[in-house]
């Protein structure tokens, strides 16, 4: 589903956090390693992904777990792009 600009959320249900964590790296990865070649120039892609999960993150509603994984998304574009960053491990290094 587009979620909103260059943004889509892939919805996985029964996955725990670790499986999304685990297939969003493993098309992170492949996105990585797709080239595309037009004359001279060769294009390269690259995808952050923020991933969350139910009930895992604990949320009260499908808003708060979409807002979870765009906090997640955000990390991982502040962090360098190109990455997935879990919610609970963005949230672990955001306690005070």
């Amino acid at each position: 589903m587009r979620y909103g600009g260059e943004e889509f959320i892939i919805a996985l249900p029964g996955a725990s956090q670790a499986d999304s964590v685990e297939i969003a790296e493993n098309i992170r990865r492949l996105i990585s390693e797709t080239i595309v070649k037009d004359g001279l120039q060769h294009i390269h892609f690259s995808a952050s992904f923020g991933a969350t999960s139910f009930p895992e993150d604990n949320v009260d509603g499908l808003e708060e777990l979409i807002k979870h994984a765009d906090d997640a998304l955000f990390q991982a574009k502040e962090q360098g792009r190109n990455q997935v960053v879990a919610f609970r491990y963005f949230q672990m290094l955001n306690v005070h």
